[in-house]
């Protein structure tokens, strides 16, 4: 791979490792201040969360994917150039991540988001459909479905110890980044190390009410909508009665849990639980 051979032009030593057998990295010594480079999209990041944690790996993602949003919260790019000087003159940021225990199933870490709704019937849609690689055009068909006929789950969320919404159909995000799909943003005052996820809770009984919500997010102005509940918090509790509801973390399918009565999510934050190798924009 072309990135391989110019982190060895440059001088480290790199190993070349497919994201399906990252634990290979147990046979080498762990150091603070080495970095993994994924190279593919959120999905591949969200995948390499746990791996990076063990080894002590700071995260640095070239995107190839379809959003890139974690590329897109530090300015990573493309640009193989940049990830070498990167390396050469190493910054790093201390970042929280999150874990998401679904009906009691072993957790799983999340960088970016999860949310429970209509997003998350897409990403469930897609994932059906799904025989390979994606693009933008990928998403057309399950959004067409989605929006014709919605995921709007009726909803329990308590949040810190309170309950914010008792059985209200919606949509809920709990968000580590500013960024989500399709520029929609609903947290786009999040931060990835104030150690606290911003939750979001859009009431919605139908599919001009999603609308609304979404559109006011894409401007960012999803608070002013009525019934919009928004608060920064440590730990969340999403239960559902409705049996087979969606969920999703970092735009990869939650766990469908055969013969589940309903949803029983739970999302708490991970605080400095990562770093990130910075791009070097300063050196330019």
């Amino acid at each position: 791979m072309a990135l391989h051979r110019a982190i060895r032009l440059a001088g480290h030593d790199a190993l070349m490792i497919p994201a399906a057998q990252a634990d290979e990295l147990s046979g080498h010594p762990a150091a603070g201040d080495l970095a993994l480079f994924i190279v593919g999209g959120d999905g591949t990041v969200h995948r390499s969360l746990d791996v990076a944690r063990r080894h002590n790996r700071a995260i640095y993602h070239v995107p190839m994917g379809t959003e890139n949003l974690f590329a897109r919260e530090f300015g990573m790019t493309g640009d193989l150039d940049l990830a070498v000087r990167s390396l050469n003159r190493p910054r790093f940021r201390t970042i929280d991540l999150a874990s998401c225990t679904h009906d009691g199933q072993a957790p799983r870490t999340f960088a970016l988001m999860c949310s429970v709704g209509p997003d998350a019937g897409v990403i469930r849609r897609l994932a059906a459909r799904r025989t390979g690689p994606i693009r933008h055009t990928s998403y057309v068909v399950p959004i067409a479905h989605e929006l014709l006929d919605p995921h709007l789950p009726m909803l329990t969320i308590e949040a810190d110890g309170g309950t914010l919404v008792r059985h209200e159909a919606g949509m809920v995000v709990v968000a580590n980044s500013r960024h989500y799909a399709m520029r929609l943003d609903p947290a786009h005052g999040a931060e990835m190390s104030d150690g606290l996820l911003d939750l979001i809770f859009f009431p919605a009984r139908s599919r001009v009410e999603l609308l609304t919500h979404l559109l006011a997010a894409r401007w960012r102005r999803a608070h002013e909508n009525p019934g919009v509940i928004h608060r920064r918090v440590r730990e969340v509790r999403v239960t559902s009665p409705e049996a087979n509801t969606p969920s999703q973390l970092d735009g990869e399918a939650g766990r469908t849990v055969p013969d589940a009565p309903g949803l029983d999510l739970r999302v708490r934050v991970l605080p400095a639980a990562a770093r990130v190798l910075l791009p070097a924009w300063a050196d330019r």
